[in-house]
């Protein structure tokens, strides 16, 4: 046996020696190609994120040693010199596998991976004050917004957890460490609480009252309850169907559910949240010892604090038309004026319009209509001409016709009530010449008062018009003109905050696309030009945009040096260079704006 063999030989005994709890151990798991966490670094912005998981990897592996020098390198023996090797490129491997490809770049050639560590640390763990007060503020001003409560949450506590790491306390063994807990627990709960929508008021009046409160996985928990409570009872109709609002619709969320079970009093039709031996029971035979009547207590009783003014009147004149109607002998000639009482009947866009007549309407012979309210500003009633007929389906009223939805079975709709303002706010405000083009189509009838509109001088507030391009294209995708927009202080239900728009300069089409990060740009561009090759058979030859990083990056420019397009940039904090783009964007946001100014829509809609 050579000298040789005798070396190999005591190596491998050496190394066979090693168990599973040395650091020197290497599994065949370990040397294989599978990343070792699936999160990979970008910067600062998930440093902390990153450090957790691989730190926590690395402890599954038992080679932390290699990242915080505690495992050294043994220089008189030979072999488990080459083993430390091993383990330290198997260490090195794991972490550059898991960071992105420019830090990839700039450690691919570092040999020891603590180092590498280190400089990671050194450069991505700024814990400054800004980097706090962004947590802090994200973590206070998030919202549910339409989401999911369990998304909500989960979000909600990964902030949480994000803000513990950063912000980390000295360790405390007195009493005082229990209340400061309970305190962080109280603030976490009043934060979910405050973030949730408003569907959940009644709920959160419950868990509020509660004593103790309630913990905030304990909250979550009955607010999930809920959610699912409220989705089971959603019907998942839809229709295209027009149709208008029956004052007589009740959803049926009101109503309780069979499937319903309490936990605490085995009865059913509610859940352990609502039930009275929780939340107390309510006053029982609450009459009032003044007036005789129920429902209120002697405390409350109008005839002992005063009736409100000019309720009494009210009553008793509705009370002496009650009456008179009993009375009558002709029952379709009943109408009675109502006008001085002020009543109205609500829209749901806030507005009001007052009733003026109250009782029975003959529209025909066998035909009479009871209790009619006679509102004159929805239409003249004088006329008795059939608007539209329908049928009542779900407290809805389904408008049937033909095609367009003008003409039904017999009649033609009366659209004498239909003014040119009211097209005008329909439709977003457009321009009176615009509208002129539609009249013929509309049958709106002119109105002597032209007053200027309100609404379009909010709406459309602009500064001075841009200078005309002098480039004329000559044909589709010659020049496309981009431009994103935003990011809008509140989202919408969907999470979207931005929208690029994309104008064709020749045929002046124009493509939107809704985006939750800018970094979707680029996908969009990839989709507008397949689309422009595969249904038209045009290519894109010129691109004008700003110079946001939306749209000059690695990957647009390779993405337009491949299929040989010129990119145009405006010049820096002008705007006007890229007037197509920035001019629809104006245009966008005015039919938007203005619209939601006339139906006093949220903005998150």
């Amino acid at each position: 046996m050579t000298k040789d063999d005798d070396d190999s030989s005591g190596s491998s005994t050496q190394i066979s020696k090693l168990d599973f709890g040395d650091p020197l151990f290497l599994h065949l798991s370990d040397i294989n190609s599978t990343p070792l966490i699936n999160i990979k670094l970008k910067g600062t912005k998930n440093y902390k994120s990153w450090a957790c998981a691989m730190e926590l990897a690395l402890q599954t592996k038992n080679k932390m040693g290699f990242i915080n020098e505690t495992v050294k390198r043994d220089e008189d023996n030979v072999v488990l010199g080459i083993q430390w090797d091993r383990c330290n490129a198997v260490v090195l491997s794991w972490i550059l596998g898991s960071i992105t490809d420019e830090l990839y770049n700039g450690q691919i050639y570092s040999k020891i991976a603590s180092e590498v560590w280190k400089e990671l640390k050194e450069t991505y763990d700024k814990m400054d004050g800004s980097v706090i007060f962004n947590l802090y503020q994200k973590l206070n001003s998030l919202t549910q917004n339409g989401n999911s409560v369990s998304d909500y949450y989960h979000t909600l506590n990964s902030l949480w957890k994000q803000y513990d790491t950063m912000v980390q306390l000295p360790s405390c063994t007195t009493t005082a460490s229990k209340e400061y807990k309970d305190h962080t627990n109280l603030i976490k709960l009043m934060q979910f609480l405050m973030g949730l929508d408003d569907i959940y008021q009644p709920i959160r009046s419950n868990l509020l009252i509660r004593d103790p409160l309630p913990s905030v996985n304990t909250a979550f928990s009955v607010i999930s309850r809920e959610e699912s409570h409220r989705k089971s009872h959603l019907s998942d109709k839809k229709s295209d169907s027009s149709a208008f609002y029956s004052n007589t619709f009740k959803p049926s969320l009101n109503q309780p559910s069979k499937e319903l079970k309490c936990t605490k009093c085995g009865r059913t039709n509610h859940t352990i949240d609502k039930c009275f031996e929780v939340v107390r029971y309510p006053p029982r035979n609450m009459t009032c010892t003044k007036c005789g009547m129920t429902n209120h207590t002697v405390d409350r009783c109008f005839e002992v604090i005063g009736y409100p003014s000019n309720l009494k009147k009210k009553v008793m004149k509705l009370l002496s038309l009650l009456d008179e109607k009993g009375k009558g002998k002709n029952p379709a000639s009943n109408m009675a004026d109502v006008s001085d009482l002020n009543l109205t009947v609500g829209h749901p866009n806030g507005t009001k319009a007052k009733v003026t007549k109250i009782g029975n309407l003959r529209l025909s012979k066998q035909i009479v209509l009871q209790d009619v309210l006679v509102v004159p500003d929805y239409c003249d009633l004088t006329s008795k001409k059939t608007m539209m007929t329908g049928n009542q389906y779900g407290g809805l009223y389904w408008l049937t016709g033909n095609e367009k939805g003008i003409i039904t079975d017999n009649y033609m709709i009366n659209t004498s009530c239909l003014t040119k303002e009211l097209w005008h706010n329909r439709l977003g405000h457009p321009t009176d010449q615009a509208l002129n083009h539609l009249k013929e189509s509309l049958f709106y009838q002119e109105s002597d008062l032209n007053t200027p509109c309100d609404i379009c001088h909010q709406a459309k507030q602009a500064r001075e018009p841009f200078p005309l391009s002098e480039h004329i294209s000559k044909e589709l995708g010659e020049l496309i003109h981009l431009d994103v927009w935003g990011p809008y202080k509140i989202q919408s239900y969907k999470g979207y905050k931005y929208f690029l728009t994309v104008v064709d300069d020749y045929t002046r089409a124009v493509w939107v696309y809704l985006l939750k990060f800018k970094s979707k740009v680029f996908e969009c561009v990839e989709n507008i030009h397949n689309l422009l090759i595969n249904q038209f058979n045009k290519r894109i030859k010129m691109i004008r945009s700003d110079n946001g990083t939306e749209f000059v990056n690695s990957n647009m420019n390779k993405f337009i040096h491949d299929f040989g397009i010129v990119h145009k940039t405006s010049c820096a904090y002008t705007p006007q260079q890229n007037g197509i783009a920035e001019r629809k964007h104006r245009h966008l946001l005015n039919v938007a704006t203005a619209l939601m100014f006339q139906g006093g829509i949220p903005l998150r809609f």
